[in-house]
């Protein structure tokens, strides 16, 4: 049970206040703004059980009917700390591979227990300048090409490295009302262009590209929203 602050203190529940458009200006204006902020800063914190959690109850219910082989060789783009890939080689088993140029990503990932980081390797270059000679069964992204207004460029980089019938896996913060707050309560992580995407903008997004979008799902119960979207060339 979760009891919201009385900003009244008062026995009851005020209802002539609830109703009046001007004493709740009043109330509003003598309420504590910086203590407000924080608050619902610590309500939508990021949390990474909440995440895994949601994160696999969504992909499971996608990829059911999806045949993905087992061992896969994964590619993951702007990778971070390789959240997708984790997932993916914990449910598969196989081989990973994660690109990202920030070294701070890098440090972060090396210091991860997780047992699947014996699977992967770690490159630090930028996805635009990659050379590799040879090709993936998965190739995927997690909170990549949202921060692109012209999404052409990256969106190539995920065809290109796919085999031909390999599946492609993209995800974005979906356009929500819950994460519209999120971001905004967040403005440490709004610290260059990003676009929050609704689940139809991104398959249009995608089959503009020249992707056939399989599947797509957006998450709840998380502090934010995120779609999936599970493509093939």
């Amino acid at each position: 049970m979760y009891i919201t602050t009385d900003y009244l203190s008062k026995e009851g529940f005020e209802w002539d206040m609830f109703f009046s458009k001007d004493r709740n200006k009043e109330l509003i204006n003598s309420c504590d703004k910086e203590k407000l902020f924080f608050q619902i800063r610590e309500l939508l914190k990021e949390d990474k059980f909440r995440l895994s959690f949601s994160f696999s109850r969504l992909m499971l219910e996608l990829l059911s009917t999806e045949k993905i082989k087992s061992n896969p060789k994964i590619l993951e783009l702007g990778a971070a700390t390789g959240f997708l890939s984790r997932w993916l080689l914990n449910q598969y088993g196989g081989r990973a591979t994660l690109v990202d140029k920030s070294e701070e990503a890098f440090n972060s990932f090396s210091l991860i227990k997780d047992t699947v980081v014996k699977n992967i390797s770690y490159l630090r270059e930028d996805i635009f300048d990659l050379s590799l000679d040879k090709k993936y069964d998965i190739v995927g992204s997690f909170g990549l090409i949202e921060h692109f207004a012209d999404k052409t460029s990256v969106i190539e980089q995920h065809k290109k490295f796919v085999v031909e019938d390999g599946v492609i896996i993209i995800s974005v913060p979906t356009d929500t009302v819950l994460t519209r707050v999120f971001m905004e309560m967040h403005p440490e992580l709004n610290l260059g262009y990003r676009e929050l995407l609704k689940e139809s903008e991104l398959i249009n997004i995608l089959e503009n590209e020249g992707l056939k979008v399989r599947q797509s799902l957006s998450s709840n119960g998380y502090v934010y929203d995120f779609t999936v979207a599970i493509c093939s060339l």
